[in-house]
């Protein structure tokens, strides 16, 4: 028998602690009157390597799939949470509002990062060119565009909370990934441009923007195939199978 190290079982433990210390965070947080949501991110970001190292670099290089999954089950929660009636009573409020948190929240983090940079440089006496450290404040702009809808919807199912406010919350929070998008394929060729490379319309807009339109497209006939599906199947394990 190899006496190396085993990953599974470690990995088991590290899962089970992981569950017990948002638990009791969780708990914590409601204490001070706060979601449980905010002690589920104190405690992963305690957790991870780089300050408490419960858990190893190597689980979280092998959770990608894990991580996607619930990805995957915190977004189809959103979308079965959004109601076209309710979007529609909405009216134009939800797009003008999602166009304008995505585009402004860019513009802040870029702009934020140049000028801190810029200060950096200045303050350690280097002269750095602004084209070397835009790229970076441009990228990292992108990247924070986009809305994390986890912690919305964890205090949404929490406190039961429903309403306009709610719905636009939520709202902004599935479209601006669709802006996020858009957003970062047109800042990698805004970069690539300034680091001396070319820009291609296919890749920049064109691309990005079918695989919206085909993800919006596939959403929309396998939940009809649910929906005719449902329909005919009583057996609820069946139906969580389906979905």
């Amino acid at each position: 028998m190899s006496s190396g190290f085993s990953f599974q079982p470690n990995a088991i433990l590290t899962f089970g602690l992981i569950l017990v210390f948002g638990y009791i965070a969780g708990k914590i947080a409601n204490f001070f009157k706060l979601p449980k949501v905010t002690g589920y991110i104190t405690a992963g970001v305690l957790l991870e390597p780089a300050i408490l190292g419960v858990i190893p670099v190597r689980l979280i290089e092998h959770s990608t799939v894990i991580s996607n999954f619930a990805l995957c089950i915190i977004t189809y929660a959103i979308g079965g949470s959004l109601f076209f009636k309710k979007i529609k009573e909405l009216g134009n409020t939800i797009w003008v509002m999602t166009v304008f948190e995505s585009i402004m929240t860019f513009l802040m983090i870029a702009a934020g990062l140049f000028v801190v940079l810029e200060l950096l440089g200045r303050f350690a006496g280097v002269s750095i060119q602004p084209t070397l450290y835009l790229p970076l404040a441009i990228l990292a702009g992108s990247l924070g565009s986009p809305t994390d809808p986890t912690p919305t919807l964890a205090v949404k199912e929490e406190y039961k909370a429903d309403g306009p406010v709610t719905t636009t919350i939520l709202g902004i929070g599935a479209f601006d990934d669709a802006m996020g998008i858009m957003i970062f394929s047109l800042a990698t060729a805004v970069c690539s441009a300034l680091v001396g490379g070319t820009i291609s319309a296919g890749a920049t807009v064109l691309k990005p923007l079918l695989d919206i339109i085909f993800s919006v497209l596939a959403g929309v006939v396998f939940a009809f195939l649910l929906l005719v599906t449902a329909r005919k199947v009583e057996d609820k394990g069946v139906m969580v199978v389906l979905i």
